[in-house]
């Protein structure tokens, strides 16, 4: 099963705007996420359902994922994984409302090892 290694997810300029990138357009099934957060504020790390990089300020996640600060989250999943037939797109913030593009206030506060096909 092919997977993405661990990859820090960071914004080039901290403090501007949330992060928000493109995993793979087209069907894509995440089988685990682990997302480890790793500054004294807790994040969230929405998934889309989208074929392009998620907008942070208009796009509707499928799920968001609380980390909380200094700590790590395992999204497990059943055999059948979680299905994101547009592609698998993620977005970082600081607060959880669906359309937050609230700034981090630091670049590499969360690392994430997604397993996906």
């Amino acid at each position: 099963m092919p997977y993405a290694s661990p990859t820090v997810l960071a914004t080039s300029n901290p403090g501007t705007a949330a992060v928000v990138a493109l995993v793979q357009a087209g069907p894509t099934t995440v089988y685990q996420a682990v997302l480890s957060n790793v500054s004294a504020t807790q994040r969230y790390v929405k998934l889309y359902n989208k074929a392009t990089a998620p907008v942070a300020a208009s796009d509707v996640p499928v799920m968001t994922i609380a980390v909380p600060a200094n700590g790590t989250v395992i999204l497990p999943c059943n055999d059948l994984g979680i299905p994101f037939p547009l592609g698998l797109g993620y977005g970082i913030s600081g607060l959880a409302p669906d359309t937050d593009a609230t700034a981090l206030t630091a670049a590499k506060d969360i690392k994430v090892l997604v397993t996906y096909i």
